[in-house]
């Protein structure tokens, strides 16, 4: 049940360990995603739905003899099998004449060779040509047109064939580039969900492409664009910039697993960029939502241990969903590990600006994504008490008028000394994944 009063849960993660919940708060109600069923042989279950996708041709046949491959891949931030999931996709594009494989990084950092072992797996990270996407470097990115969003869509040249980067200027492209888009659909907290065409705006698009397209969910009132929020695509600037954006690369195969909770992989969708995608989204609003009854004075959350709190910038996800499960003024608890910090160089330095006022209208006037990040950090620290259990030093967290705490018990303290025995309270082990369930969301 996406609700409950078991209190057999007596951990949360927190990074790659366990942490055990405090008396105070044992016995709290859970709230998740429903527990659905984990695919047990990814590798048999995506060569079934690679052979009868969703509309269109099989990967088999979207493959010509002879084609241009390139095969789009997360990061370490993503939580996507894509190891286990590379041999059926190799296996069918294999008639193809250049197979290669792009790291769709946004504007996050590199990964380290370790990682993109990781990530790969020997086999595919040794023997193809493997490029991580910078966002920053002119001179691999390609300008491709404009949305009627007006945003200016400069994507890398590898999701297309070097004839078409060499001869842009005068409009000739001899060979289309097939493009295999690989990721994980899960909430967002603008976007709407994750996946699909956010492989490629802003997975793998120049950093002025993704600062034009992020900036639409500002409002004009220190508020998001209403339609800019977790599970909502219909209405939603952000996500259709960036579907525009996409449908300026020829041919796209979607390959899209669903992440819900404990449940690594509850689906796999694949096809067309918009029918795979809007199938897999769909299904989470179904099948993946959680029900709230009603709203708590106290809320312990965990992003769900590793990947998912690898840096703040993706803690902060965790933070906006338990938000919503609170009373005005109530405390949220979260445990994120950040074992590798903020996530960006550019993101502490917003918490320069305390009031809110002042903070947005330079975020107006001077717009940066992790400036972004940082106001929806603020705005919520203005209404609600939260309290951060996390490798991040101390007077940094409260610089973001967070309150440290140095682990779970005195972050308790810290409940108990403001509400003593009087309270209500959740929990949420997998609060980066959990998407309340709000009848007003819509995907199409």
């Amino acid at each position: 049940m996406a609700v409950s009063e078991e209190d057999n849960c007596r951990t949360i993660k927190y990074g790659r360990n366990d942490l055990d919940i405090p008396d105070l708060l044992a016995g709290a109600k859970v709230i998740s995603p429903p527990e659905l069923p984990e695919i047990p042989d990814i590798d048999n279950d995506l060569r079934n739905v690679l052979d009868k996708p969703s509309g269109g041709p099989s990967l088999k046949e979207f493959v010509c003899e002879g084609d241009v491959v390139t095969i789009v891949v997360s990061d370490i931030t993503r939580p996507v099998p894509t190891k286990a999931m590379l041999p059926a996709i190799l296996e069918n594009v294999s008639h193809a004449g250049q197979i290669r494989i792009l790291v769709a990084l946004g504007m996050h950092r590199k990964l380290t060779k370790e990682e993109l072992l990781q990530v790969l797996g020997e086999k595919a990270a040794k023997s193809l040509p493997v490029f991580q996407h910078d966002a920053a470097a002119q001179a691999r990115l390609i300008f491709l047109g404009r949305t009627r969003y007006g945003t200016e869509v400069q994507f890398s040249r590898f999701l297309m064939p070097e004839e078409a980067f060499r001869e842009r200027e005068d409009g000739s492209r001899k060979q289309k580039v097939k493009v295999i888009l690989t990721g994980t659909i899960a909430p967002h907290y603008f976007f709407g969900f994750s996946g699909g065409r956010k492989s490629v705006l802003p997975g793998c698009a120049s950093l002025y492409s993704i600062s034009q397209n992020h900036s639409l969910a500002l409002g004009p009132d220190g508020e998001r664009v209403k339609e800019c929020r977790a599970g909502n695509l219909v209405g939603n600037p952000c996500h259709l910039d960036s579907l525009e954006a996409a449908r300026m690369i020829d041919n796209v195969f979607v390959i899209n697993t669903v992440h819900a909770g404990a449940a690594e992989v509850a689906k796999i969708t694949a096809g067309g960029l918009e029918k795979a995608h809007i199938e897999g989204c769909r299904f989470y609003l179904d099948k993946c939502a959680a029900k709230l009854d009603e709203k708590y004075d106290v809320v312990l959350a965990s992003s769900g241990g590793y990947p998912r709190d690898l840096n703040f910038i993706q803690a902060h996800k965790a933070i906006e969903y338990a938000f919503h499960t609170l009373k005005p003024g109530g405390t949220l608890v979260i445990a994120s590990e950040c074992a590798d910090g903020f996530g960006s160089e550019h993101f502490f330095r917003w918490f320069k600006h305390k009031r809110l006022e002042d903070f947005y209208k330079v975020l107006q006037n001077k717009y940066e994504v992790y400036g972004q990040t940082a106001y929806a950090t603020l705005w919520k620290a203005k209404k609600v008490d939260i309290v951060l259990v996390s490798s991040i030093g101390p007077e940094k967290v409260r610089q973001m008028s967070l309150q440290p705490a140095g682990s779970l018990e005195e972050a308790a303290e810290i409940v108990r000394a403001k509400y003593g025995d009087n309270f209500n309270a959740c929990l949420m082990p997998y609060a980066g994944d959990t998407l309340i369930r709000d009848e007003s969301l819509r995907v199409e």
